[in-house]
């Protein structure tokens, strides 16, 4: 029913599910024929946890070669990662932390972790800023606007935060740069802060120069055109 109703109405899909659930739409998109360039299709996935899939196509089953064909026309939207000394640093000592507790062990450290390390580091940045003031560690109100517009260097690189507290968000997509391999890659980078994506000039997209086509006779005129915004906490 769901690729009945996309077949009818809708060019771009978005999506946010499991790693298998993912797969499973885009073999059922594939198998209608929905994959040779009339639509477009993009998975969120900015956890980067393994209970949500690694979002890779293959399973070792009997359709692993119907999903990468599926997944060629499938980009994934996840969080820009940074790679710096001292975030590698902090890794090994989160994953030998989790090891010790004897939790669930990941190849990578969860991204709300880093988010979590970032947030204290900005708290402590503000509270000392405060404190320098002349106010004290109760006057929350100064402190919460001492977070407010400005760049920090966290764990993994610069993290920037707007007039109204609210973090820019720095993303990346992953697409399939080897039809025959199946090789995913990060294709382009988006920049929250400056309002740019920029492609990754050392990747080769195998689709060249590929547009979506357009289709008039099926466009759709939404009535609601209100826009984003970041509002901050007082007002969302």
């Amino acid at each position: 029913d769901i690729v009945r109703y996309i077949q009818g109405s809708e060019r771009v899909v978005i999506m946010c599910a499991s790693g298998d659930t993912i797969r499973r739409i885009m073999l059922a998109v594939h198998r209608h024929g929905m994959t040779s360039g009339d639509y477009a299709f993009f998975n969120i996935e900015l956890f980067n946890s393994s209970s949500y899939g690694d979002g890779s196509w293959k399973r070792g089953d009997k359709h692993d070669f119907e999903a990468k064909q599926a997944y060629s026309s499938l980009q994934t939207v996840t969080l820009l990662r940074t790679v710096k000394p001292e975030f590698e640093k902090f890794s090994m000592e989160v994953k030998s932390s989790v090891e010790k507790q004897g939790l669930n062990e990941e190849d990578y450290v969860n991204m709300f972790v880093e988010g979590f390390h970032d947030a204290i580091l900005l708290y402590v940045l503000a509270l000392h800023e405060v404190l320098r003031a002349g106010y004290s560690k109760k006057d929350g109100g100064k402190i919460i606007q001492q977070t407010w517009n400005r760049t920090f260097e966290g764990i993994a690189g610069q993290v920037s935060i707007d007039a109204n507290g609210d973090r820019y968000g720095d993303f990346s997509v992953v697409a399939m740069t080897d039809t025959e391999a199946g090789t995913q890659e990060v294709i382009g980078d988006y920049f929250g802060k400056e309002g740019r994506f920029k492609m990754r000039s050392n990747v080769k997209y195998p689709w060249g120069p590929l547009k979506l086509r357009i289709d008039e006779t099926r466009i759709l005129e939404h009535t609601n055109s209100s826009s984003c915004k970041s509002c901050g906490l007082e007002e969302s």
